[in-house]
């Protein structure tokens, strides 16, 4: 998976015939700031989201994400974010969704977002039963470099 987000956050990714383009939003993440997805895009900014459902089997994911993000933010000053996601249906408050990731998961995401408008069915969705998703999103042309479902199953 990092050699994968290696290549995608320093721009080797090659445009691809079956590039997805990002679906845009404006919200706000869970301190309040609002957000608009494809200006931060137009800026410059390389995205990564990762859902998850605030649970044990959710950290390996998200952890490696962030990670893998704040590795690549500290070359790129500002120009990559780590946003963590409530689960598909956004069901989860702010409140339970960052405690999570700072006491369970031990990450620090740029924002963190309880809001269904921030939908993973815009990026194929989750096989049924499955959770976790990270996409990698950047460029002008709003495209989406890295699209993967997690590993775990919810039904073991």
């Amino acid at each position: 998976m990092k050699k994968t987000l290696l290549s995608v956050l320093i721009g080797i990714a090659a445009n691809l015939s079956f590039a997805q383009t990002a679906t845009d939003f404006t919200v706000n993440d869970c301190a309040g700031s609002s957000h608009h997805l494809f200006a931060e895009l137009d800026a410059g900014t390389v995205i990564v989201l990762t859902w998850v459902m605030p649970c044990s089997q959710c950290i390996p994911v998200a952890a490696t994400a962030a990670a893998t993000s704040k590795k690549y933010s500290t070359s790129y000053p500002d120009r990559v974010k780590f946003y963590l996601v409530d689960d598909p249906t956004g069901g989860y408050v702010c409140s339970t969704l960052t405690s999570w990731a700072t006491n369970q998961a031990g990450i620090t995401p740029n924002a963190t977002f309880s809001d269904a408008t921030i939908s993973v069915k815009n990026y194929g969705g989750l096989p049924n039963g499955y959770m976790q998703k990270t996409i990698v999103l950047g460029g002008g042309s709003h495209a989406v470099y890295y699209n993967v479902n997690g590993l775990f199953h919810l039904d073991g």
